[in-house]
């Protein structure tokens, strides 16, 4: 059978949706082996995953304490309309040329 999607990007999409509707809500802390356990997936796709939320902007990782959720609600009103365009052509599958990631 083909596979059309790593698991890595299932993975993530699969927190995005999490995130975008609220069910991991802004400032909440990701805790790898519960996420990893409730996706049915190990710890490196989950990682992976992890990486490539942060480039979009979607999460923080905060060295020695983890991975959280960012508020989006907050990342729109304090960004320029093109980044949020940007973003949102992202979040609809097609990446953006740069980058809209929060400094």
């Amino acid at each position: 059978m083909l596979q059309t999607s790593s698991l890595t990007s299932v993975v993530q999409g699969e927190l995005e949706r999490m995130i975008l509707s609220g069910e991991l809500a802004p400032g909440a802390k990701l805790t790898e082996m519960a996420l990893a356990t409730r996706l049915g997936v190990s710890r490196g796709p989950l990682r992976e995953a992890f990486r490539m939320l942060e480039e979009a902007g979607l999460v923080r990782t905060e060295k020695n304490r983890g991975v959280f959720v960012r508020d989006i609600r907050s990342m729109k009103r304090s960004r320029s309309s093109t980044c949020v365009r940007r973003w949102t052509s992202w979040w609809a599958g097609v990446w953006p040329s740069t980058s809209c990631r929060r400094s």
